[in-house]
């Protein structure tokens, strides 16, 4: 039986393992700190790393009695391998400053598969994918306001997103199209680091004209996910850019911006650096 000591209280819903890449010495584990933006208030500061992302009994099932952290533990288990793979996706980026022309990263179809799903489920597990539920609930609460539809509150779309993790539906859907996709390697040479946030994997719409939503399998959606102040990964649809790395030279500082503000604007209350946020 697990006893509240075993418990964990406090979980984390963007891996520190993770955040860590972004700390400003580099990556020191739970050692880290990082530079953090609060979108709410507008105010900036250094914290480490363990402070951030963390919400109370966020994935908690109560039904489940002693098995009620069962998604807890489960993203435990696939942090481990997580931690290993960004740090061997890391050292597989080899960058050649004489060389901006040509520059090469040696992914395999496996570690791009693995990725795949971690991406994916990073996606699922976030307070903004929870809040998905929410928003598409008032969409529906203001399109239709004579119909006869049922008040739903936290506990509602905690069962509505504890149900699609258990399921492995949505988090299968995106694995499958990552994997797809042809596979960019951002490298960034600038003065301006790359950011993240507590929704760190994005998706971009690249339409000219965007008045309606766009499907993630649309040729013109990509996905951006930062793994590191100086590298990014982008997914482009496989008939687009059929090469492997894009390089950021100090003249294209403007690209790096471009990325930030849109992790900025799909954070749904930090982003992060390891820089303070004086640019």
């Amino acid at each position: 039986m697990a006893t509240c000591k075993d418990e964990v209280v406090h979980q984390h819903t963007v891996p520190v393992c993770y955040l860590a890449n972004f700390g400003m010495h580099g990556n020191q584990g739970r050692k880290s700190s990082l530079y953090y933006f609060n979108t709410l208030d507008g105010k900036t500061g250094l914290s480490g790393v363990e402070a951030f992302t963390v919400e109370k009994n966020f994935y908690d099932v109560e039904e489940l009695g002693d098995n009620k952290q069962a998604i807890e533990k489960f993203f435990a288990i696939i942090e481990g391998e997580y931690a290993t793979l960004l740090r061997t996706i890391l050292d597989l980026v080899i960058v050649d400053p004489k060389d901006r022309v040509n520059p090469t990263v040696k992914l395999s179809s496996d570690q791009k598969d693995v990725f795949s799903a971690q991406i994916a489920m990073q996606i699922i597990r976030t307070r903004a994918f929870r809040d998905y539920y929410k928003s598409i609930y008032t969409q529906i609460k203001k399109g239709f306001p004579f119909a006869n539809i049922p008040q739903y509150g936290e506990s509602d779309y905690k069962r509505l997103h504890t149900m699609e993790i258990f399921s492995f539906d949505m988090s299968n859907f995106y694995a499958n199209l990552f994997s797809d996709r042809n596979w960019i390697v951002l490298v960034n040479q600038t003065r301006i680091p790359f950011f993240t946030s507590d929704n760190p994997a994005i998706m971009i719409d690249h339409r000219k004209q965007k008045n309606h939503p766009i499907a993630p399998a649309s040729e013109k959606a990509t996905f951006y996910f930062p793994i590191s102040p100086n590298v990014a990964i982008e997914l482009f649809d496989k008939n687009i850019l059929k090469f492997d790395m894009i390089y950021f030279d100090i003249y294209a500082e403007s690209m790096v911006r471009s990325y930030n503000r849109l992790i900025l604007n799909d954070s749904t209350r930090f982003v992060f650096s390891n820089k303070p946020f004086s640019y």
